[in-house]
């Protein structure tokens, strides 16, 4: 199931172009590479941005089986394979193997089944399918950020062609981006924006079952002010901010 959607999909060409992970032809190296290229063009244009690292926690096991379904069909898996392959984890008994040997006690199936439980979720440990699904549910959050009016847009000064960069993906790793598309934009500005931005990435990713680690996310601000004869970097002092994300236990800093 996984080996031939991935495959069609990057023949029908309706893959992201921000999701770097778990295809052929690209690599962790590329987007490093792009990132790099991108904050050069920043430096360069004296313009304010926000960066945004976001880490997607368990992003295999938190899978809603509804959304990863419809998406994997979206990108041309077949639905009788889609309805064998759900049917068959949502129905599977599991236990746990340790050293110590197979445990006694098992979940899921029919058990859930008795107590009108949702079936067990996720896309089972091991799944040869799990990171072509991730690949095309991601597709589809990172389609909600472009009718949202979020990324980067940038104007080739030769071809004048309008570059869009909506987001850098390496599987369950994401890079948000906000840059001004001029130098009036300040920064205070750009993080207004990222924060929208961070709430509208966030809110589609818990939509599919997932959810961000804060403690592993991080954010960098940066903008540039004329000071005497030169171009200087603002401080954080400078240019206060904060992004934050909605918890159970309430808004959590990214730091």
């Amino acid at each position: 199931l996984g080996r031939d959607t991935i495959r069609h999909a990057e023949k029908a060409g309706t893959l992201a172009s921000s999701q770097y992970g778990s295809r052929k032809g690209k690599s962790a190296a590329r987007v490093v590479t792009s990132k790099v290229l991108n904050y050069d063009i920043v430096r360069q244009k004296r313009r304010a941005a926000v960066h945004v690292g976001l880490d997607a926690t368990q992003c295999y096991d938190r899978s809603a089986h509804p959304i990863a379904a419809l998406c994997l069909m979206k990108h041309g898996a077949p639905p009788s394979a889609v309805r064998s392959t759900y049917g068959t984890l949502q129905s599977a008994t599991h236990k746990v193997i340790t050293q110590y040997g197979l445990s006694n006690i098992s979940y899921g199936g029919a058990q859930r089944a008795a107590k009108n439980l949702l079936p067990v979720q996720g896309q089972g440990q091991g799944s040869g399918h799990a990171s072509t699904t991730w690949v095309c549910k991601s597709t589809e959050m990172i389609g909600v950020m472009e009718t949202e009016g979020h990324g980067v847009y940038m104007q080739s000064p030769i071809t004048l062609v309008m570059l869009i960069i909506l987001a850098w993906l390496f599987v369950d790793d994401g890079n948000l981006a906000n840059i001004a598309r001029t130098t009036e934009e300040t920064g205070e500005e750009m993080i207004h924006a990222m924060q929208k931005a961070l709430e509208c990435w966030v809110g589609t990713l818990r939509a599919t079952g997932g959810d961000i680690n804060a403690t592993k996310s991080y954010f960098y601000a940066m903008d540039q002010n004329w000071t005497d004869a030169t171009w200087k970097f603002r401080s954080t002092h400078q240019m206060p901010g904060r992004l934050t994300i909605t918890t159970t236990d309430g808004c959590t800093d990214i730091t």
